[in-house]
């Protein structure tokens, strides 16, 4: 399937997850784990929470190069944790 959202954007998709949404997952990521947040820049809530949490965290986001559809680290991860954008959420989950 062709993706025709690759680099592109909404005005409804940049929406900022609140860290009380964030805690609550970290229950099921063990510590130590090494977590890709692909929709995420450094200041983001999933980022902030996991490092305290104790996890190692690799981010990512289109706004600096990286799309996910296009790109993926080269480091070893365990987890994909985020929020994606909602304009492309179902080609996300494909």
């Amino acid at each position: 399937m062709e993706n025709n959202f690759i680099g592109k954007k909404t005005k409804n998709d940049e929406r900022y997850t609140p860290a009380i949404l964030v805690k609550p997952i970290l229950e099921y990521i063990p510590k130590g784990s090494t977590v890709w947040c692909p929709f995420d820049l450094e200041n983001s809530e999933f980022v902030i929470a996991l490092k305290e949490h104790g996890c190692k965290v690799i981010y990512s986001h289109i706004n600096t190069g990286q799309d996910f559809f296009k790109y993926e680290p080269k480091e070893h991860y365990d987890y994909i944790v985020s929020n994606p954008p909602f304009s492309c959420k179902l080609n996300v989950l494909e």
